[in-house]
């Protein structure tokens, strides 16, 4: 699981448009057009700071790119960042 935090979130915008992929770590990608079938996700904006989960992820290495879209759907604002997701917590039997 993945936690993707908002802050400072400004007014005008409607939603963030989160793209994420399992990338390989011999070949690291360093924009969104470099991603081949990313997940997207629209997340509505409500508030200045705001968290959104990204769950059901495989262990590896994720280029997460986030976009910010005003009304009328214009791209404000992007960024995109490598990041793991950690193996599954052993639990028990």
């Amino acid at each position: 699981m993945l936690l993707a935090s908002f802050t400072s979130v400004p007014y005008y915008l409607e939603m963030v448009r989160l793209m994420y992929e399992r990338v390989p770590r011999s070949r690291l990608p360093l924009l969104p057009s470099h991603l081949t079938h990313p997940v997207v996700q629209m997340v509505v904006v409500h508030q200045a700071r705001q968290h959104h989960r990204l769950t059901n992820l495989t262990h590896g290495l994720y280029l997460v790119c986030g976009e910010g879209v005003a009304p009328g759907g214009a791209v404000l604002q992007a960024t995109c960042l490598h990041t793991t997701s950690p193996p599954p917590s052993c639990s028990p039997v």
